[in-house]
């Protein structure tokens, strides 16, 4: 069995779920899932932060999650 690692986990959930906001009527915008502390540090209280695809160089949404969480 191969290993995958967080973020293709995470990634390969949002093309699992973007069926079922579509059948809701409902899209996903693209959007890349990661692993990585949000702009407060590690010492922050965020659990996550999501960035706009104004912010990012290459116009996709990210999604960063904390990476202490399962």
């Amino acid at each position: 069995m191969t290993e995958i690692i967080r973020e293709q986990w995470l990634n390969q959930a949002v093309a699992h779920i973007k069926p079922l906001f579509e059948r809701m009527g409902y899209s996903i915008p693209p959007v890349k899932v990661s692993v990585g502390f949000p702009s407060t540090g590690s010492q922050g209280r965020h659990l996550g932060q999501c960035w706009s695809s104004k912010s990012a160089i290459d116009g996709i949404n990210l999604i960063f999650k904390e990476p202490h969480l399962p």
